[in-house]
């Protein structure tokens, strides 16, 4: 943990822009591969840096598909679930703005 924190990884508050997402997960990569970072060490470190809606995320996926941490998580396992939450992030935002167009603009007044 310490060498891994001494990199200054960043951290993910779960922002729905799914390029700040996958640089995101670059980065702590990167780290990984510099610190020679364990396989079973990667999912605790990831998820220290995780803030915010990701935080509250990867919390719900733990009480629902991993009965509070009692599995071992792999690192690919990891990812993937992130992806799939930021595709679904990114699926609703833009359900919402397609609908939001499609509402009829109000009047101009002055």
């Amino acid at each position: 943990m310490e060498q891994f924190k001494r990199m200054s990884p960043p951290s993910f508050k779960g922002e729905s822009d799914m390029l700040l997402s996958e640089s995101w997960m670059r980065e702590i990569e990167k780290i990984f591969r510099a610190i020679r970072c364990a396989e079973d060490d990667k999912v605790t470190l990831a998820t220290y840096m995780l803030q915010k809606q990701a935080d509250v995320w990867w919390s719900s996926i733990l009480c629902t598909r991993f009965e509070d941490g009692a599995v071992e998580i792999a690192w690919d396992e990891f990812a993937l679930s992130a992806l799939c939450w930021q595709e679904g992030e990114m699926e609703q935002y833009l359900e919402e703005k397609k609908a939001s167009q499609k509402r009829p603009a109000a009047p101009f007044q002055r």
